[in-house]
């Protein structure tokens, strides 16, 4: 039996049934990581901060923290393979970070240890706020794209 047909097959992931983490002063993502800022946005529309499309990819972690503590409603939206997997808003008035993907371990250092979540086809990260502001959101996630 092969471990492909253990964890049954190439099945898609339809749900990632979690939110964000309590906010953490001083969580990090340790080791390969990609730090993003938000750019420019609209207040409430959908920014598109990563696309992979036409390779298998995984997403290991992703995170983020507010630039400063001005109150405003944060949304990351995750897709997988055309499924909409992960959509959760979170308040935030304050520059902790907050974890969508992965696990949160408290020790001497907080780190964010990886939880996997394959996608076959593609994978896309997206963020919105409920103010219109340029660079107020730190991504900080960890991905592979494998060909």
């Amino acid at each position: 039996m092969t471990r492909r047909s253990q964890l049954g097959g190439a099945s898609r992931v339809t749900s990632l049934p979690c939110g964000f983490s309590q906010g953490l002063s001083s969580a990090a993502i340790y080791g390969p990581r990609i730090s993003t800022l938000s750019g420019a946005t609209s207040a409430g529309v959908l920014k598109t901060l990563l696309n992979v499309t036409g390779a298998r990819s995984r997403l290991n972690s992703l995170a983020f923290s507010c630039a400063d503590a001005t109150a405003r409603d944060v949304r990351i939206q995750i897709t997988i393979d055309g499924t909409v997997v992960f959509n959760n808003t979170v308040s935030c008035a304050d520059t902790n970070t907050r974890v969508a993907v992965g696990a949160v371990v408290v020790g001497a250092l907080t780190s964010i240890v990886p939880q996997p979540v394959d996608a076959l086809t593609s994978l896309k990260i997206e963020y919105s706020s409920s103010l219109g502001e340029t660079d107020k959101i730190t991504l900080v996630m960890n991905y592979e794209v494998r060909v």
